[in-house]
């Protein structure tokens, strides 16, 4: 954790969240800070909601807002990379594109029991995702090219868009 904690004061700053210590990652499930993308993903929403709101979530609700916020931000980080040009309205359009896309296909996929994303799942989106430019997605060993699968990020991901 002491990681998780130093990722967490680099990303937001001294300044920003004055009073944070390694006591409030220790509230927390630790799937909310234990590898780097997540400690940094947990100082954004830190950063963003304010550290009295977070320390006075419980637990359950904490983890159910923080991938809210987490879910939120990998999608525009994707919108942004795959959208034709990065104005403001052009972006929203993508993300609305790849919510609705993620959004049904998620229901499908978990009543399924499936985890792994292809080519046919993500469409537009398949290419960059396989090749890691999206971090929503983690390409998965095997297969090659329209054979290869990826996975969200995280599996909470994938259950909050169904």
């Amino acid at each position: 954790s002491s990681v998780a904690t130093a990722i967490v004061r680099s990303v937001a700053g001294e300044d920003q969240l004055e009073g944070f210590d390694e006591a409030l990652l220790q509230r927390y499930a630790s799937n909310l800070w234990d590898r780097p993308l997540m400690a940094n993903l947990f100082a954004q929403y830190l950063v963003a909601s304010g550290l009295e709101k977070a320390q006075g979530l419980g637990a359950a609700v904490a983890e159910l807002e923080i991938f809210r916020f987490i879910t939120e931000v990998l999608v525009r980080q994707a919108a942004v990379t795959i959208a034709p040009s990065r104005q403001a309205v052009v972006v929203d359009r993508e993300v609305d594109k790849i919510r609705s896309l993620l959004e049904e296909c998620s229901r499908f996929k978990m009543n399924r029991n499936e985890r792994l994303w292809c080519d046919r799942n993500l469409g537009h989106m398949f290419d960059d995702a396989v090749r890691g430019h999206l971090r929503l997605f983690e390409p998965q060993g095997g297969g090659s090219g329209r054979n290869r699968k990826v996975q969200f990020y995280h599996y909470r991901i994938q259950e909050l868009l169904a």
